[in-house]
């Protein structure tokens, strides 16, 4: 049993959790998932703004937590899409002599998080790394090869501790500002923080980059696994002009001059930062 204090310091808008690995036969698969649209799960009567996850669709998705090329490092941490909800996954590397699979297995475990203003997936990367490991660990304990119904119950109780429950997620996806965002009770999860690390790196080009995120032009990042930094590089640059973008399309309704953002604020931002 957990206290309801226990469960709201933890961010409560996962609406799915899974398992993907790969089989030696069939490819990327998904082996097992719970979902906040099903309906032992989570009650749409009680939760009206949730029914829009009702058609939650994972197809697909264990090609998105299995890249090409993973096969060749022990662990990783992947950033990823799936329709309107923002992923993210943890995958390892294991030793096996089973065969058909070359002396590893290849798993990542992963949640999907409800569509919102700002969604926090690497709030929950610590307590997924926690999880894998527990999972992981259960198995080689026993010297088992796959996963029975018994050892998915730490994902199981994870998922009830994290799953949306609210059609405003308890306040978890909103925007209030770079101040708020970076002043959080967890900010060394944030990937914005690197935005030093990354102009450091770019140096004049970062401005090249700033005017193609501005103009909303698409772009490609390419990258050897590990795929962390990359995923941590692209969610820098988009914050880049997050504040800029919200503000085109939220400040038109927004009545109440206090909680108006500047334009430009990002900007100044960027050199307090740097």
């Amino acid at each position: 049993m957990h206290s309801s204090d226990s469960q709201q310091k933890v961010p409560q808008d996962v609406v799915a959790i899974f398992h993907t690995s790969f089989h030696p036969t069939q490819g990327n698969i998904i082996d097992w998932s719970l979902k906040a649209s099903d309906g032992t799960h989570i009650s749409a009567s009680v939760v009206p703004g949730l029914i829009l996850h009702a058609d939650l669709d994972l197809t697909h998705v264990e090609f998105s937590c299995l890249p090409s090329g993973l096969h060749l490092i022990d662990r990783d941490v992947v950033y990823f899409n799936k329709g309107d909800h923002q992923g993210v996954c943890i995958f390892r590397r294991r030793k096996t002599a089973e065969h058909g699979h070359r002396g590893f297995r290849l798993s990542s475990l992963g949640i999907l998080l409800a569509k919102s203003p700002r969604p926090r997936p690497w709030q929950h990367v610590s307590a997924l790394k926690a999880l894998v490991e527990t999972i992981y660990s259960s198995l080689e304990d026993r010297d088992a090869l796959e996963p029975v119904h018994s050892d998915w119950d730490p994902a199981r109780t994870f998922f009830e501790d994290r799953k949306a429950r609210q059609p405003d997620l308890g306040g978890t996806g909103e925007w209030k500002g770079w101040s708020a965002e970076l002043d959080s009770d967890a900010p060394d999860s944030n990937p914005t923080i690197h935005l030093p690390h990354m102009l450091r790196i770019l140096g004049p080009s970062s401005l090249t980059l700033y005017k193609h995120i501005l103009a909303r032009r698409r772009i490609l990042i390419i990258t050897l696994p590990p795929v962390e930094a990359a995923c941590i590089l692209c969610q820098v640059a988009a914050d880049i002009c997050y504040e800029e973008q919200a503000d085109g399309e939220g400040s038109a309704s927004s009545d109440d001059e206090s909680q108006r953002r500047t334009k430009g604020k990002c900007k100044e931002g960027m050199k307090d930062w740097e």
